[in-house]
């Protein structure tokens, strides 16, 4: 009788889905109604193995903005689509690969990816990655094998059911892959990340090895290990890494008394204010030591145009009088996130295309970073004035205006 009870509520269910393609009202399932019961319905009249087929099929049974969002853009035959500018939430669709995805710049919104891999038996297995940085946190991958011949996407939850966590309550992010056929899940503790690696044999991704178990602080200084949740990091992610170093100067470390007392909605410290521009990227730190001297400490940071990488900068400025100084920890600081390795390192800038000796003459060298844009100014301080050049980052490096 139970079995009966279980079988007429999914019944209802898919009936329900099936109605509401058809009504504008409909709000579409929930993350957690979709964890708990998409191994039970197979889907049916799935009329050939290609992703955006498979996926519209999912989306008619299970329907999320966040996939909604993808099958828009694939249908406009795009490779990338901007939705929102100010969150940088986007899709990205490498049908060549089939591949997609659907992401923010660290909000709290759905985030998801799909793809398909060729069976050795003829059929396919078709993964739907969903999740949700908070309310709740979730995420999960739904697994079906595709039938040419009944032209049916069979559940397959055993997939990834032999996982085993390296620690307690850890935080569980799946990767599905654009490129190779590697499957990872990542897994995170305090200041360890773990690196279950799933290569594929033919049929299905099959457990290798966990690739890394890092601990930051046995880690190369210049490595800074990103913990955050959602697709992507945020600014304040980045903020949060950058100041988690050991040795990072006194600038920083009154920066992060206060970074903390603002993540925890505490007051600041008297004469000290602090901006955060999430949509854009940005965040700004002022700290007023008297009515002569202050010092400011801004991030923001630029996509890679490869797609895997992010350009972070934090920048340092020592005000006296008005104008900036040498101070002793005054200056700009470059960093290369990968999107892999969830890791930050250190570049150089005459790496990125600032190799420019300052002006003969010069006393004082100030950067602004942009809190929009792509173009940082260098300010060159000589006795008989100020001489000022401009960089625009283009992807792989920053060119001199």
């Amino acid at each position: 009788m139970k079995r009966l009870t279980v079988l007429l509520s999914l019944c209802l269910c898919c009936a329900s889905v099936a109605l509401a393609q058809d009504d504008p009202e409909f709000e579409s399932c929930s993350l957690e109604q979709i964890y708990r019961d998409w191994a039970k319905v197979p889907i049916k009249n799935v009329l050939n193995s290609s992703l955006g087929i498979m996926l519209e099929r999912f989306d008619q049974t299970w329907p999320t903005y966040s996939v909604e969002e993808a099958r828009g853009t694939m249908e406009k035959g795009l490779s990338e689509e901007v939705l929102e500018e100010e969150t940088d939430r986007r899709v990205v669709n490498d049908s060549k690969n089939g591949y997609v995805e659907v992401g923010d710049d660290g909000t709290d919104s759905q985030y998801m990816s799909a793809c398909v891999w060729r069976r050795s038996n003829g059929h396919s297995l078709f993964a739907v990655h969903l999740g949700k940085p908070t309310d709740p946190e979730i995420d999960f991958v739904c697994f079906y094998d595709y039938n040419p011949q009944t032209k049916t996407l069979t559940p397959e939850p055993q997939i990834l059911a032999g996982f085993k966590r390296k620690a307690a309550k850890s935080q569980i992010s799946h990767q599905l892959p654009q490129k190779g056929k590697t499957l990872r899940i990542l897994e995170y503790k305090y200041s360890s990340i773990y690196v279950h690696e799933y290569e594929w044999d033919g049929m299905k991704p099959v457990f290798k090895r966990i690739v890394e178990e890092a601990q930051p602080e046995d880690t190369e200084a210049d490595e800074l290990f990103v913990r955050y949740k959602g697709a992507k990091p945020s600014i304040s992610d980045f903020v949060t890494t950058i100041l988690s170093q050991e040795k990072k100067g006194e600038a920083l470390d009154a920066m992060q008394t206060d970074w903390k007392k603002h993540l925890r909605g505490q007051m600041l410290t008297q004469g000290t204010t602090i901006l955060v521009d999430a949509p854009n990227g940005y965040v700004r730190y002022d700290h007023k030591y008297s009515t002569r001297e202050s010092l400011y400490i801004e991030c923001c940071y630029w996509n890679c145009s490869d797609g895997m990488h992010k350009l972070v900068a934090e920048n340092v400025v020592t005000i006296y009088d008005g104008k900036p100084i040498e101070g002793q920890y005054s200056g700009v600081a470059f960093y290369i996130y990968d999107n892999n390795r969830r890791a930050m390192q250190a570049v150089y800038a005459p790496n990125l295309g600032i190799n420019e000796e300052p002006p003969s003459g010069t006393s004082v060298t100030r950067c602004k970073l942009p809190q929009t844009g792509k173009a940082l100014v260098y300010e060159y301080y000589i006795p008989s004035g100020k001489i000022t050049k401009r960089f625009t980052w283009n992807g792989a490096k920053f060119v001199a205006e």
